[in-house]
């Protein structure tokens, strides 16, 4: 018996109610670049966000013949980032406790000024975490000095599904130390509530000028204590 793929509607969301959308049910898909729902789903909540009818529900996708016009067009156009990162563009540094074996590791994460996410931009410090993609150079760069943070499998928050992402791990026993964990709950490496919390974490200026595009999440805090209180350096690379 044929098993049928669920049919997907996508929305029209601006950045301002992708949080919303999110907590809704919605899911993101980083190579359409649209949120969506199964047409299985009630729609009631989403009516201020469904498309014109005619384009709001999409079969599942035909697969594309190798070497066809439209192959060599999907492998120019598509890309797997879905936000520009606004300069200046930091790496951070914090010290975080492993769960497991209970001793200090340092632990890193971006960070950048503002985000342009589906034609809009927002201003404002703003922390990536469950980073899937990055530029190579960055990724290079991070491979060298950063070990410790690589990409792994873990399980989507909202999917269920594995997904590859950049996760830290603890420099003594490799154990995962996780995103939810280090930006999410308050007084670890990347959530200070304090400014002697935040004195604590190192931003290195990796990007002045120009955009950087990643595949991520994003996180905010307010007040935004690492911006004002973080120690700050740029980067100079060796001759």
């Amino acid at each position: 018996m044929e098993v049928q793929t669920p049919q997907k509607v996508y929305l029209d969301v601006s950045y301002q109610d992708k949080d919303q959308v999110k907590a809704l049910g919605a899911l993101w898909s980083p190579a359409e670049k649209r949120w969506y729902v199964s047409q299985e789903t009630d729609l009631t909540p989403f009516q201020q966000w469904l498309p014109q009818a005619e384009e709001a529900v999409s079969a599942p996708a035909q697969p594309v013949a190798a070497g066809s016009i439209e192959a060599e067009q999907a492998s120019i156009t598509d890309e797997p980032f879905n936000i520009k990162a606004i300069t200046p563009f930091y790496l951070l540094t914090a010290v975080e406790t492993c769960k497991q074996c209970q001793k200090e590791t340092q632990v890193v994460a971006i960070a950048s000024e503002g985000i342009e996410e589906q034609g809009e931009s927002q201003q404002g410090f703003v922390r990536f975490n469950f980073v899937e993609h990055l530029p190579d150079r960055l990724t290079q760069f991070i491979q060298q000095n950063f070990a410790q943070y690589q990409l792994t499998a873990i399980s989507d928050r909202a999917s269920g599904q594995l997904i590859n992402c950049y996760s830290n791990h603890c420099q003594h026993c490799n154990a995962v130390i996780s995103d939810s964990v280090l930006h999410s709950e308050p007084s670890h490496a990347f959530y200070p509530i304090t400014p002697q919390e935040a004195k604590k974490i190192e931003k290195l200026e990796l990007k002045s000028s120009g955009k950087v595009k990643l595949t991520a999440a994003t996180a905010y805090s307010a007040p935004d204590l690492i911006s004002q209180f973080a120690q700050h350096s740029l980067y100079q690379p060796e001759d």
